[in-house]
Order: C-alpha cells, then sequence, then structure tokens
C-alpha cells in the first residue's frame, strides 16, 4: 500500500494531505486578506469504514503538522453529511455560519478547535 504525505503550495493557501491509496485526510489553508482558515476533508473507502482509520489519518495529519508548527485554532468543515460522524470528532456548530459580514469563517457549517481534534486523535 503506498502511504504519503503531501504538502502542495497554492495560489491561495496550502493543502496538506496524507493518504494510502484507501483512505485520505486533508487540510486545506487558505489565506485572503491578512487571514487564514483551515478546513478539513476525510475520506475512507466504504469497505475500510469502522476500523478507526479515520482516527490513524488525523493522527497522521496531526504528527506532520507538528513537524512544521502548524497549529489552527480551528479547523472548519463545510457541509456535514457524515451520519455524524464530525460530531463524533468533536465538531460543533460554527457560530459565525451565517454572517458573512464576519469574515472567513462565513459557509462553514462547523468547526473544532485543534485541541480538541487532538483529544481525538488521542495524541
Amino acid at each position: 500500500m503506498n502511504r504519503h504525505y503531501t504538502k502542495r503550495v497554492l495560489e491561495s493557501g496550502i493543502l496538506r494531505e496524507w493518504e494510502d491509496g484507501a483512505s485520505r485526510v486533508a487540510l486545506n489553508t487558505q489565506f485572503r486578506g491578512g487571514n487564514t482558515l483551515t478546513d478539513m476533508s476525510i475520506y475512507v473507502d466504504d469497505e475500510k469504514r469502522g476500523q478507526g482509520l479515520a482516527r490513524l489519518l488525523v493522527q497522521r495529519i496531526l504528527f506532520e503538522c507538528d513537524k512544521e508548527g502548524f497549529q489552527p485554532a480551528h479547523v472548519y468543515i463545510d457541509t456535514d453529511c457524515s451520519d455524524g460522524f464530525w460530531d463524533h470528532v468533536g465538531f460543533v456548530p460554527n457560530p459565525l455560519y451565517e454572517s458573512p459580514r464576519d469574515g472567513m469563517e462565513y459557509g462553514y457549517e462547523k468547526r473544532v478547535c485543534w485541541e480538541r481534534l487532538r483529544q481525538f486523535a488521542k495524541c
């Protein structure tokens, strides 16, 4: 199984990914107007779900972020269609979800603080 971490600098930010062929976690950090926002996505193949792979993926991406000294205050998700997975991780409703005047966090349905993400990952 091919496992690897990539960090790509994009025009508007940085994309960090850990994948192994059957699963993937990504942190996409966007920079706009002096503001920074990091959103997250996780994918695990259907037949591999329920085996703790998402926790391992989060552990691995946090390990890579620790090596870089990257620790955002919050991580966001755009849409929650996960059958409760994001709630299990610790994501809560984003209070700025419907407040476009309050910055980049507008439109992101849920968020989690970095330390709560670490608690989920048990690291």
